[in-house]
């Protein structure tokens, strides 16, 4: 939601209600819009570090960018 809406506009009531939850039960897990934010952030790090190293393989420069982007769409499709 931060991305479709950007963060300032993007409020813990719509979080809640994208995610089934009410805004204590988002409170509880993150105690702040911005928590959720720097949590989200590290998640991606995260899942970007895992992508690279995948992709790292003994074949030649074309097929790791291949891996790559094949990698990346997969990835882009699953964190939507």
């Amino acid at each position: 939601m931060f991305a479709e809406r950007g963060y300032q506009r993007t409020s813990l009531d719509a979080i809640a209600r994208r995610v089934s939850l009410t805004r204590q039960g988002v409170l509880r897990c993150f105690p702040s819009k911005g928590k959720l934010l720097i949590a989200i952030l590290q998640h991606r790090e995260e899942l970007n570090r895992e992508h690279l190293l995948a992709a790292r393989t003994d074949e030649d420069l074309p097929s790791q960018m291949a891996a790559v982007v094949t990698l990346d769409h997969e990835r882009s499709d699953s964190l939507r």
